[in-house]
């Protein structure tokens, strides 16, 4: 996982802190009547998107961003 981070230019705390579940796991949408699916910036890491949140999470507490809850 650390490869896919560092290949998604995620190289710190902070940057892995900044992104948003769907950034990491992709999204879709529907425009003009399609569903358009948009990559995430880590295809090929397969965990879920539970856990995508809980290491985002993580990270934003490591940062010092968010107080861990008691």
């Amino acid at each position: 996982m650390l490869v896919a981070f560092g290949e998604s230019s995620i190289r710190s705390v902070e940057e892995l802190a900044d992104r948003a579940t769907d950034d990491l796991d992709g999204w879709s949408e529907r425009k003009n009547g399609k569903n358009i699916g948009h990559a995430a910036s880590l295809n090929g890491v397969e965990i879920s998107r539970k856990q995508y949140e809980s290491i985002i999470i993580s990270a934003c507490i490591r940062a010092g961003w968010i107080k861990e809850s008691a």
